[in-house]
């Protein structure tokens, strides 16, 4: 498996107007990320004492990508793997070390 192998799918979420009882209508608009590294990230919660029969839950995870910290806002969802997930409330930081890289957390919101 390579490093940055993975594709996922921004969905930005725009405000188009209201409806007629007064409530926000919505349009979706998406951006294909190829290239990511994803990466699972302890839950909420964990322990070590973890049976031996079951498999651990992953419900967030941390994406890295070559693209610039503005393509991702703390309010986009994303696609991946299809399954949809939200970007955790927090702004994506970009890193410039040695390789220059924006990481986001990305958490399950359905199933």
């Amino acid at each position: 498996m390579a490093l940055h192998d993975e594709t996922v799918t921004i969905v930005r979420r725009t405000t188009t107007g209201v409806d007629a009882d007064g409530v926000p209508t919505y349009s979706e608009t998406e951006q294909v990320l190829e290239s990511c590294n994803v990466q699972p990230l302890g839950g909420e919660g964990d322990t070590d004492e973890v049976p031996a029969s079951t498999e651990p839950i992953v419900s967030r995870w941390r994406v890295s990508t070559d693209e610039p910290e503005d393509w991702i806002e703390a309010s986009d969802a994303v696609k991946w793997r299809g399954r949809r997930y939200e970007v955790m409330n927090q702004r994506p930081r970009t890193f410039w070390a040695i390789n220059p890289h924006t990481e986001f957390v990305m958490i399950e919101t359905e199933g």
